[in-house]
């Protein structure tokens, strides 16, 4: 994946499993990418619905990232942080 836009359509989709009556929700999305540009691995910083986490880590898990190259033009596992908040 080379645009930001998908990335943003996969988290906002996933969010829309929230119920109207759940609280605002603030959060951060840790996403571990391996060398080859999978994701390997989720964590979060608050708490989300597990039916939203399902969906997420099920989206995500069907993404294939251009891998990150270190100085000498390797590719290296990373870790993306990405603050969602959701007003509902």
């Amino acid at each position: 994946m080379t645009d930001q836009q998908d990335l943003h359509k996969v988290i906002e989709y996933s969010f829309k499993f929230l119920d109207k009556n759940d609280s605002p929700l603030k959060t951060n999305i840790e996403i571990t990418i391996d060398k080859d540009g999978k994701v390997i691995g989720t964590d979060y910083s608050g708490e989300i619905p597990s039916e939203v986490k399902i969906e997420l880590e099920e989206s995500l898990s069907k993404i294939i990232f251009s891998p990150t190259l270190n100085k000498e033009g390797e590719p290296v596992q990373v870790k993306i942080v990405i603050p969602v908040r959701k007003a509902v």
